[in-house]
């Protein structure tokens, strides 16, 4: 289930939250939260009782006025991972279908959260909730969700966006939101659902896992047939059979899946979730490698031009 290359790259990088978490170990990650850590903030009136260890003296000299240093607690990171495991997953054109893809992925999320010692969940769903393991907080658990992981099967219908809003409900204190499907639901529903994550002020990622034939439409007739051949085609989840001439009808899906992408792109853009289109004839440590550096560069850029307030 670890891809060894796309770990390695994932180790190196490390996941980082962009914004604000709010977690429940002290940790690297940013929080809302004030305490006595190592980033001094402002200063607040003391309170009796209060420990006089963080009292500023030299306020205290110059005001006769008893002020407290506060300062910004860290704290550790929360990702909660989504897994599609709905039918339409199970397509595959080469060895790797979109459900296995979609597996690993996750796996190396699970490896790389747990392993810089935050916490995680992970949750396959269909039409709802397949089945889920709550937050975990070290990497003793993994074998067990890996086993449960690599049995699980793609069937059944899909719907994403009661998935998303059911999360955003569950989840309560803000981290990072990981969605992997191919996402072939209706997209305004979906991407209304995106937003009911990002105005809770979580971090959220969206890995758009598809087929390469999905992407080019190479549906070819048989061997010696024709071009102008027809070809049956069988939907999943329940969408029944069509019959095309892949030739004639390539062009039109093409275009019908250019349109598909690019609303999907501007809405999580518009949105503030970071898009990923994961084909799963790329390499994977390619799709998590550039994610994470997207994280890294915008948490760098954050903390360059924060600092004058």
């Amino acid at each position: 289930m670890l891809e060894p290359d796309t770990v390695a790259r994932a180790e190196a990088l490390g996941l980082t939250a962009q914004g604000v978490v709010e977690g429940f170990l002290v940790g690297e990650h940013r929080s809302p939260f004030h305490g006595f850590s190592v980033e001094f903030t402002q200063h607040r009136a003391y309170t009796q009782g209060e420990d006089l260890r963080h009292l500023d003296h030299r306020v205290l000299g110059r005001t006769d006025r008893h002020y407290i240093k506060q300062y910004e607690q860290e704290t550790n990171l929360i990702a909660h991972i989504l897994v599609d495991c709905s039918e339409s997953m199970a397509f595959a054109s080469g060895v790797m279908s979109k459900f296995d893809y979609a597996r690993q992925l996750a796996a190396c999320w699970l490896y790389l959260v747990l392993g810089q010692g935050d916490s995680c969940t992970l949750t396959l769903f269909d039409t709802s909730t397949r089945w889920s393991f709550d937050r975990m907080g070290s990497l003793g658990k993994l074998p067990a969700v890996l086993t449960a992981l690599a049995a699980a099967e793609a069937t059944s219908l899909t719907n994403m966006p009661a998935a998303v809003r059911h999360l955003a409900q569950q989840a309560g204190k803000r981290g990072v939101v990981v969605i992997i499907s191919d996402l072939l639901s209706d997209e305004t529903s979906f991407l209304e659902s995106l937003r009911s994550l990002a105005v809770r002020g979580h971090q959220v990622a969206v890995f758009h896992t598809l087929d390469p034939q999905e992407l080019s439409f190479e549906f070819d007739s048989n061997p010696g047939s024709p071009p102008s051949a027809v070809v049956r085609l069988d939907g999943m989840e329940d969408t029944g059979e069509t019959f095309a001439r892949p030739a004639e009808a390539r062009s039109h899906y093409l275009s019908a899946m250019g349109d598909y992408l690019d609303t999907l792109k501007r809405g999580c853009a518009k949105a503030g979730v970071d898009y990923s289109l994961a084909d799963t004839a790329r390499p994977m440590a390619d799709v998590v490698g550039q994610y994470l550096a997207r994280c890294r560069m915008r948490g760098s850029a954050s903390s360059s031009g924060g600092g004058g307030a």
